[in-house]
């Protein structure tokens, strides 16, 4: 899988682990690729800070395995983005 999409995708689910995230940009994406990307993955979110102006969320793309459960330990891609609060 192309490194561009997968960054794309994990960007995509920083968003959505954000309830309110229409009220924030996209400021800074930092992406780590650990092992080539083949088949099957899934995001894993965590937000690590929930500021009033200032959001951080930690993404594993990880693959699934055979059995269809995601292989946690094994991440593909680790990426962390960074959201601003946008300026009314």
């Amino acid at each position: 899988v192309h490194g561009g999409a997968m960054t794309l995708r994990a960007v995509i689910a920083a968003q959505a682990a954000m309830p309110d995230r229409v009220r924030y940009d996209v400021q800074a994406v930092r992406v780590v690729f650990v092992r080539p990307g083949h088949g099957e993955m899934v995001a894993l979110t965590r937000v690590r800070h929930a500021g009033r102006s200032l959001r951080l969320v930690d993404v594993d793309l990880v693959p699934v395995g055979a059995d269809g459960v995601p292989v946690a330990d094994k991440p593909m891609v680790q990426v962390q983005v960074t959201f601003r609060a946008a300026r009314s």
